[in-house]
């Protein structure tokens, strides 16, 4: 989770407790995530390669942090055969064609390194789900997608999405 309880309770303040905050903390973040498109967190990925490569390959995800590997046709190749720029790995001699390039990397944020953005769209949307919590402990506005996923309405609460795509645009 992007967001500690303690950010939260430093921007918003809650009297909620925290096995319930964390939950809604946790939703918050996994509706932005399902905005985006992507995964926030920092986590190891894998991305394969077949057939012709060029020399700069894109690797999905923001804030990429270290190439873990990188094997030609399941050799390793040496950390001097490439170069990260941005979010492309660089090969500094690509093949002329390969059955498979398997680069695996480490991209996302961590609690020390999210944007002031996010933690603040996290932590309204947040507020807004809490808020949205009945007496019995039951979510009364929230819209329940495929499989009892929480999403709420992007065009009510827009500002806090305005929040999120302003990140995007800044990476």
């Amino acid at each position: 989770m992007l967001v500690s309880l303690e950010t939260y309770r430093t921007l918003i303040g809650a009297g909620q407790s925290d096995s319930l905050l964390t939950e809604a903390l946790g939703t918050a973040q996994s509706i932005i995530e399902e905005h985006l498109e992507y995964s926030l967190e920092s986590s190891t990925r894998t991305r394969s390669f077949d057939g012709f490569i060029d020399r700069a390959l894109p690797l999905p995800g923001y804030f990429i942090t270290k190439v873990e590997t990188v094997a030609l046709n399941g050799n390793k190749l040496p950390a001097d055969a490439y170069s990260l720029d941005g979010y492309f790995l660089v090969l500094v001699s690509p093949p002329a064609r390969s059955d498979a390039l398997v680069v695996a990397y480490t991209a996302g944020l961590t609690q020390d390194t999210v944007p002031q953005s996010i933690t603040l769209a996290i932590s309204l949307i947040a507020q807004a789900l809490l808020a949205n919590v009945g007496s019995a402990g039951i979510a009364t506005n929230i819209n329940y997608g495929a499989g009892g996923a929480i999403s709420l309405d992007p065009s009510r609460y827009y500002k806090y999405f305005d929040l999120v795509d302003r990140y995007r645009e800044a990476v």
